[in-house]
């Protein structure tokens, strides 16, 4: 399945599937037992998506490392870009012509995608699964099956590291991030890291599933 027609079937899903209305996190007027709980951050981020807001945007990213935007054009991950704490740039702007198909990847069509999977997959969440790799989380032989999005804490972000199309498979050690929260809703994931009692967006991963 090709990234347009994820993001077409993301669109749908919010569609039928409904959700409740995002709620928008600033690091300035964020209530703070809610920007404790990711499902608050991740329902911002939805919101900052539909009102083009970057900084609404600039306000969920992870301060220390920023926000590292990745797409997958083969059996491994690319980085698109790293949004950095501050940068205020509008989703919809973040166009960078000449690399292969990430204009298109980003800027035109999965920016609406990941709301989409977003809202979709809050309406449908399941929390530290014991198993988050069952078929219902999505399964490659029977894609007209309902899919259910998770959320598990207590993970690191090694696997895009290792398996990042621009390196020579080599880790950084101090690179990787522990104890991150993970919402993965089928062709989308968001990793979440906690910083001074709050959640923010460390990544955000825009996946061609099943292609590889």
């Amino acid at each position: 399945m090709q990234l347009r027609a994820l993001a077409l079937a993301l669109i749908a899903a919010t569609a039928c599937g409904g959700g409740h209305a995002p709620r928008a996190v600033s690091n300035e007027s964020a209530d703070p037992a809610a920007a404790a709980e990711p499902e608050a951050v991740l329902a911002a981020l939805a919101d900052a998506i539909a009102q083009d807001d970057g900084a609404a945007l600039a306000a969920l990213v992870d301060p220390d490392h920023g926000l590292t935007l990745w797409y997958t054009p083969g059996a491994g991950h690319a980085v698109f870009e790293t949004i950095t704490a501050g940068d205020v740039v509008a989703p919809s702007r973040r166009v960078h012509p000449g690399l292969d198909d990430t204009p298109e990847a980003w800027s035109q069509y999965a920016w609406s995608a990941v709301r989409a999977s977003v809202t979709a997959g809050l309406a449908k969440l399941d929390r530290d699964p014991l198993d988050p790799r069952a078929a219902i989380y999505g399964d490659c032989g029977d894609m007209d099956q309902p899919v259910r999005a998770y959320l598990i804490h207590d993970q690191d972000d090694r696997s895009l590291f290792a398996g990042d199309l621009s390196g020579d498979g080599e880790v950084d050690e101090a690179a990787i991030s522990t104890d991150l929260a993970v919402f993965n809703n089928w062709g989308f994931t968001a990793y979440l890291r906690q910083h001074a009692g709050r959640w923010y967006l460390r990544h955000l991963v825009v996946q061609d599933v099943c292609s590889a």
